[in-house]
């Protein structure tokens, strides 16, 4: 009953939403840029912000986390968890509007993308980097509303994969805190060279 229920309101959040595509083409492209490009800025972003912090150990440390939690979150858990889970693209199985091409066979909960925007996100947060935190946040709300928006998701596969990179960030940092423990190198401490 609650999962027929959590069901029913996935495709009237999936509908309401996509129901704002093929509106105006203005539109469209503007979800379509969301849905599809945010993800590069995003990881554009990262390779900066490494590049800036490359002489700051915690925050080098901060950035080849948030890589390795995108990387763990999109190439490990997502993967494991749609050979668990079998769900259909919103396009294959009803009528949609659907302005980005995606493959139809590829599974579609949980979504990869929210799981690579929100691990970057939320390793931020963990390493108390807040304003770029926030700001990819931001990116990775924007981006998955919009990839419901083109047809390809449903609200759950953003949700599931929001969680998925979220706990691939916690785990990540949780690996990173005992590597660094178990050797005796102080984390906090900065470098010889700041």
């Amino acid at each position: 009953m609650l999962f027929t229920s959590l069901l029913t309101l996935d495709h009237q959040l999936f509908k309401l939403l996509n129901g704002l595509a093929g509106k105006s083409a203005v539109a469209d492209w503007i979800y379509v840029s969301f849905a599809e490009g945010i993800i590069y800025l995003m990881i554009a972003g990262l390779i900066i912000f490494l590049f800036l912090k490359r002489k700051n150990r915690l925050g080098f440390i901060t950035g080849l986390e948030a890589g390795v939690s995108a990387l763990f979150a999109r190439g490990v858990f997502v993967p494991a968890i749609r050979a668990l889970f079998l769900r259909e693209r919103p396009f294959v199985s009803g009528e949609v509007v659907q302005l980005v091409y995606h493959n139809p066979a590829e599974n579609s909960f949980p979504s990869g993308h929210a799981s690579v925007m929100f691990a970057l996100a939320f390793s931020f947060f963990l390493r108390k980097e807040y304003t770029l935190g926030t700001i990819y946040l931001v990116f990775a709300i924007i981006s998955s509303a919009s990839r419901v928006i083109v047809g390809v998701h449903f609200p759950y596969d953003i949700f599931a994969g929001a969680l998925v990179g979220i706990a691939a960030a916690m785990l990540t940092k949780l690996i990173v805190n005992s590597w660094f423990k178990r050797k005796g190198i102080p984390l906090l401490q900065p470098s010889k060279s700041e």
